[in-house]
């Protein structure tokens, strides 16, 4: 049985991963030792379905079509720093959201419908919509210059508009996820037919 690792996600616009590519290159030298995350693959994740058969694959894809329809884009403003679980031992940095998040927690309702009613078990954990920008296997990776720049909280205020969701296939390699999109789902504005 073919198995698939996938997740749905809220992919950012280019705008705001040029701008987020400068500012991640100025946190990466504070702490050159952690494995950052590479810009290019940075999306809200909606939902992480975990390994599932290729036929749970194709069912979920038509589900989410049918939940995502009538969703209208959107626009995030992405700031804020901070760490999961906390800052003493941090095992992810992240930058957070303000605006848009009624709209992607709406977002996240759907999608996670869908998936329960597919039979993906429900989330454990309540949604905290972020952005992950680095993992710290080690918290001595974790350097005075970047635990400063945590504490301020005050990254500068990005935009970026959410105009479709992506269920996407996930492999894992040594130099980090490959991703690919199994199907996207464009969001539709009010005079759109």
């Amino acid at each position: 049985m073919e198995i698939v690792r996938c997740f749905v996600c809220a992919p950012l616009g280019d705008e705001a991963r040029r701008s987020l590519d400068v500012y991640v290159a100025g946190l990466r030298n504070c702490a050159p030792s952690i494995r950052w995350v590479s810009v290019a693959t940075l999306h809200v994740t909606l939902k992480f379905c975990g390994e599932i058969p290729v036929e749970t694959v194709t069912t979920l894809s038509d589900k989410y079509a049918d939940a995502l329809r009538n969703v209208r884009p959107f626009r995030l403003s992405l700031e804020g720093l901070g760490c999961f679980p906390y800052l003493r031992r941090p095992t992810v940095l992240w930058i957070g959201i303000r605006e848009g998040l009624e709209e992607l927690v709406s977002l996240y309702d759907r999608v996670e419908r869908a998936s329960v009613s597919s039979g993906i078990p429900p989330e454990k954990r309540s949604f905290s919509p972020h952005l992950t920008l680095a993992r710290i296997k080690n918290p001595k990776d974790m350097t005075p210059a970047l635990s400063e720049r945590i504490q301020g909280g005050a990254a500068p205020g990005f935009f970026t508009g959410v105009g479709e969701a992506i269920f996407m296939k996930s492999r894992l390699t040594p130099g980090g996820p490959i991703y690919s999109p199994i199907r996207r789902y464009a969001f539709q504005n009010e005079n759109t037919p």
